[in-house]
């Protein structure tokens, strides 16, 4: 089985994240169509002082030769180019899952800048999160009925070809009464019996093959399905406010404490 606790694992994984690039999104007012790496490389707002911040670097990468191109083609896991190791680790940051180890839980929330964008991307994790899961636990199973599938085909190929056999033996010495021809029509019989048994058997491999399959396979349940939110999570209005009140403040004490005797030493210093 598949442990819970590897799920957040599985998150990360670049196997994984690579695998929600192409991934179509619709923001909520219905004006950008778009995938999920294109979204994450060109449709990002960015507060003004982080913009001055990355001035340098951005005119260093605009004067640079670049192999980057906006279009995505077939990603490579194995080799990331550097724009799509940046966006896969900006996915690993926005994906979060924990599991409530009492009632085996697992709550998934994504958050994007888009709240549609960040619903339609939550529900795909969550699909291809399933997916795999059941991909893992199902594998030995599957892998059991692909060879049961083939064993049953094979031993039904040759049920068929002894039955001919033995029809058309049958056809040809209908009116023969020899001994030599009774003999050769009970060894096609025999051979045919010995096909059809073990045609039978197969398919009862077969059968309980599949039975295994679905036995594999988990069940989940969906508590509480990815909705749209009708307020971001973050920045905090609240946070924002305390922090404007705590800079006017500040600002306020350093000039009562210090502006005023700084204006007024400068002043007392010119007049001398």
């Amino acid at each position: 089985a598949l442990s819970p606790e590897l799920y957040p694992d599985i998150l990360s994984s670049t196997t994984f994240t690579t695998e929600l690039f192409n991934i179509k999104v619709k923001d909520s007012e219905g004006k950008l169509e778009t995938t999920v790496y294109k979204y994450l490389s060109n449709h990002q707002k960015n507060p003004w002082w982080e913009s001055v911040i990355k001035l340098p670097m951005t005119i260093i990468n605009l004067l640079s030769p670049s192999d980057e191109t906006e279009t995505l083609q077939q990603v490579n896991p194995f080799h990331l180019t550097i724009n799509e190791n940046k966006i896969a680790k900006q996915l690993t940051q926005n994906i979060k899952i924990s599991i409530d180890k009492k009632t085996s839980v697992i709550s998934l929330s994504v958050t994007m800048q888009d709240p549609l964008i960040s619903a339609t991307l939550t529900d795909s994790v969550m699909v291809k999160l399933q997916n795999y899961i059941t991909k893992y636990r199902t594998n030995k199973a599957r892998i059991d009925l692909d060879f049961a599938e083939k064993i049953h085909n094979e031993s039904k190929q040759k049920y068929y070809k002894t039955q001919q056999e033995y029809a058309k033996y049958i056809d040809r010495n209908q009116n023969i009464k020899l001994k030599s021809v009774e003999a050769i029509q009970e060894r096609l019989q025999n051979e045919m019996n010995l096909a059809y048994s073990l045609y039978n058997q197969t398919a009862q491999q077969l059968e309980l093959a599949r039975v295994k399959v679905q036995e594999n396979t988990p069940a989940f349940t969906v508590i509480q399905s990815a909705t749209v939110p009708l307020k971001p999570s973050k920045p905090s209005k609240k946070i924002i406010l305390l922090g404007l009140v705590f800079l006017t403040f500040a600002f306020h004490s350093g000039w009562i404490l210090l502006g005023k005797d700084l204006i007024y030493s400068n002043h007392k210093t010119n007049k001398e």
